[in-house]
């Protein structure tokens, strides 16, 4: 009987292009396999058509906005674990819901690719990190 160990999958959901390439970048440099998407009708289009592991979801979108985004996504992917982006993270109400909803992080944008890092593997590592990261500016 033999073991396959299968890469984590990460799915990059920000309507900023140039935030997708760094995040993803960043990821990838950790081993992960990393897909993109500019919203969330594109991310779930993406995780029907190949599951993922955590999606990283930028919390104001065009269309379909992070929330609605994150509600669908854990339908569609139980399993899934979600750190939410925003640009602002004072908004005690929106961090509630979208913890409630299923969310296990929140990330303060712009973020250094090591509180990325930490954040990610404390949410594939233990489940849950339930917490609140305010990154600083730098790389």
């Amino acid at each position: 009987m033999s073991t396959e160990i299968r890469t984590k999958r990460i799915l990059v959901v920000d309507d900023e292009e140039h935030i997708r390439k760094v995040l993803s970048r960043a990821l990838m440099a950790q081993g992960y396999d990393v897909a993109t998407a500019a919203n969330g009708e594109e991310a779930l289009l993406k995780a029907s058509e190949s599951p993922f592991d955590m999606a990283l979801l930028d919390l104001k979108m065009p269309g379909m906005g992070g929330l609605e985004a994150l509600q669908k996504l854990k339908e569609k992917l139980p399993g899934i674990v979600v750190i939410m982006l925003t640009g602002v993270a004072d908004n005690e109400s929106i961090v509630t819901s979208s913890m409630a909803k299923g969310a296990v992080a929140f990330l303060t944008k712009p973020c250094s690719l090591a509180d990325l890092k930490e954040t990610v593997s404390k949410a594939f590592g233990s489940g849950s990190p339930s917490t609140i990261v305010e990154c600083s500016r730098g790389s």
